[in-house]
């Protein structure tokens, strides 16, 4: 999908992503906390992903912070699930 006339190229007609914006919805089954600078795995969650804004800006796509849900392993009661879910849809109409 980023070869060369499709998302780069010398051309406005090769660079198709261009302006789209791009994101990604994780979640993890670690606390949110573990991913801190001093936390278990070191790293904050937007460092983790810089590749892939790096890549949107390899392309001329617009990164868009992630939608993350942190402790999906740690019995979420409904009502934290449920607020997950309106959270995201409210995140996909920003985004849109």
């Amino acid at each position: 999908m980023l070869d060369e006339g499709f998302a780069v190229g010398p051309r406005p007609e090769d660079r198709r992503m261009a302006d789209k914006r791009i994101s990604v919805a994780v979640s993890t089954g670690i606390r949110g906390e573990d991913f801190a600078a001093g936390g278990r795995y070191r790293y904050p969650m937007d460092e983790l992903l810089r590749p892939f804004e790096l890549t949107c800006r390899y392309i001329r796509a617009r990164w868009l912070p992630a939608f993350t849900l942190h402790g999906a392993e740690h019995d979420l009661s409904d009502a934290e699930i449920d607020a997950s879910a309106d959270a995201y849809l409210r995140y996909l109409d920003l985004a849109a």
